[in-house]
């Protein structure tokens, strides 16, 4: 069963969001890209922000592939650790 997200990918004039439905997985695997690029642009290892997240570093990399579902108060310390607003997580550069 495939399950969506919706998403709001940008507002109007009257600030009203413009929602886009998402199939999960594909999220998921966005969600990762973006950490993974982070992290890369930050220069960490994934050992490193893994560490500072508190986390085991295989996690991180099912993170970053998509395949793990990180509860809100991971993805809070992934931005963290970062140094970004939770919100950049969630942006596409596709």
């Amino acid at each position: 069963m495939a399950i969506t997200v919706t998403l709001c990918t940008e507002t109007n004039s009257r600030g009203v969001c413009a929602v886009e439905p998402v199939n999960l997985d594909t999220f998921k695997v966005n969600l990762g890209r973006q950490i993974r690029r982070l992290r890369k642009e930050s220069g960490m290892s994934q050992e490193a922000l893994a560490d500072h997240c508190g986390v085991f570093r295989t996690y991180l990399s099912r993170i970053e592939r998509g395949s793990a579902n990180p509860s809100i108060s991971i993805i809070a310390l992934l931005a963290l650790a970062l140094g970004v607003d939770v919100i950049e997580l969630f942006r596409s550069d596709a």
